[in-house]
């Protein structure tokens, strides 16, 4: 809630009125997208990767 609120109120400053419209899609994309790659999953791809090598 507060990361959305945090969201329109920068948006607003930047952007004025699309700015507040735009924050919480952007939000929404930011989280989708870091929740795709977690931190577990890298590192055992890493040492799939080095195994392979």
């Amino acid at each position: 809630m507060w990361l959305t609120l945090l969201g329109l109120v920068l948006g607003e400053k930047l952007m004025g009125i699309p700015g507040m419209i735009l924050a919480p899609v952007v939000l929404h994309y930011i989280k989708v997208e870091a929740s795709r790659n977690k931190v577990s999953d890298l590192a055992s791809d890493e040492s799939q990767s080095r195994k392979a090598a």
